[in-house]
């Protein structure tokens, strides 16, 4: 007996009767909602939600049409947080798939499909789709750019730093990869030189939002 508890002498105590149909309905409810879960879940298993190289992730660079500059911004130093793709989407990513299978020269579906994966953050499958793009016309610094921040989404940052550099020795005036370089190095713990790729991408064209960018990165180490 708790303290403070009163004592019960000679009363028989009451249980409360619970109202059987409230609780039987209750239960009908919680059933439904398992059922429906299981199923929704069954859909994206089979549509390729789960595999584990392709992890959902809403990115920080928007895309632009395929075939167009697609490094229109460039990151920021923290990474991305997960996010569903929707299977409509998947279905449409899935029928590009087909036609490079249909014509293996397809280049513009190879770039659309690693821009479209980019987008909603399948990183690993918009590398797949970069490199088979790269294979066909290396010396796109763009798409060496994007490879790069896909490989620093996935927080491989000596690869970024490779494809990046690549994209600069083919174009030295590249200020979206002289910036993203910036960010990579210092996410390696090279400070000077990220500053320097940030000094290099400010040089390219001072009055830019990626100058900007570089800037106020700079500011944190004076």
């Amino acid at each position: 007996m708790y303290c403070g508890e009163k004592l019960v002498q000679d009363k028989k105590i009451v249980k409360p009767v619970l109202n059987e149909k409230k609780e039987l309905n209750v239960k009908v409810l919680y059933l439904l909602l398992g059922v429906l879960t299981l199923s929704g879940l069954i859909i994206l298993y089979f549509a390729g939600v789960f595999d584990s190289d392709k992890v959902v992730i809403k990115n920080s660079i928007k895309q632009e049409t395929a075939g167009k500059n697609h490094g229109v911004n460039a990151p920021t130093s923290t990474l991305v947080t997960p996010q569903i793709i929707d299977l409509k989407t998947l279905q449409e990513l899935k029928q590009i798939e087909k036609s490079i299978e249909q014509n293996p020269a397809n280049t513009a579906a190879m770039v659309e499909l690693g821009n479209r994966y980019f987008d909603f953050g399948h990183f690993k499958e918009a590398i797949k789709f970069y490199k088979m793009y790269l294979e066909k016309l290396p010396d796109s610094p763009d798409v060496l750019v994007d490879l790069g921040v896909s490989y620093y989404n996935l927080k491989d940052y000596p690869n970024a730093e490779k494809y990046m550099k690549k994209a600069v020795k083919i174009n030295p005036q590249h200020q979206i990869a002289l910036y993203n370089l910036g960010i990579v190095n210092e996410a390696l713990g090279n400070i000077e030189a990220a500053k320097n790729y940030w000094n290099r991408a400010i040089e390219v064209n001072p009055n830019s939002q990626f100058a900007e960018r570089a800037r106020s990165f700079l500011n944190k180490y004076n």
